[in-house]
């Protein structure tokens, strides 16, 4: 029954995103981090996990347990690499359904709706949080960027608006929203 509604949430997320424009309605979506798709054939998938990695079990709870997926017929999963490989019956079963079949078995629902954050964003954290060291360490915790970003941003705001005209108003404002939502963000991240 489990892997009943795993298939059919599988295939209102995959409309979802489809009327997004990020995915064709006809191959297997790519969950970033969570379920990726390694290659793709009529009948053929392979997918790499990042959790099955290390976890025999769920590489063999997966190929017990999909293959009770009508028209999924053979399925090896690899917890060395994190991959997949499952054939199935184009016909019988659309590959949306295999998809929410593997996420299901795994437990890997609820990760699919928050995705992790990209490489990107990770590298920029680690970046502020190495700064953020640096200036506690230089400042012997007197001060951190939490503390030295919205006061600079405040200090310039304040400059402008002493400078200024009231034509340049929304500029010192600017500024003094960049600090709030500085601080705001800071906060909730913790």
């Amino acid at each position: 029954m489990h892997l009943v509604i795993g298939a059919v949430a599988s295939a209102l997320l995959a409309r979802r995103q489809s009327a997004r424009g990020t995915a064709g309605s006809a191959g297997a979506l790519n969950f970033w981090g969570v379920l990726e798709v390694a290659h793709e054939l009529p009948g053929r998938l392979r997918l790499r996990c990042p959790s099955l990695l290390g976890s025999a079990d769920d590489a063999a709870r997966l190929t017990n347990e999909l293959p009770r997926l009508p028209g999924v017929r053979e399925v090896s999963a690899d917890p060395r690499t994190g991959s997949i490989l499952i054939a199935y019956e184009a016909g019988r079963i659309d590959v949306h359904t295999v998809q929410a079949g593997v996420l299901k078995l795994l437990g890997l629902e609820s990760r699919i709706e928050r995705p992790a954050p990209s490489l990107l964003t990770r590298q920029t954290d680690e970046l502020i949080d190495a700064l953020n060291r640096a200036l506690l360490d230089v400042t012997r915790g007197a001060a951190d960027l939490d503390f030295l970003v919205p006061t600079l941003l405040m200090t310039a705001a304040t400059l402008h608006l002493a400078r200024k005209t009231s034509a340049s108003l929304p500029a010192g404002i600017t500024l003094f929203w960049w600090a709030f939502a500085y601080m705001a963000g800071r906060r909730g991240s913790q």
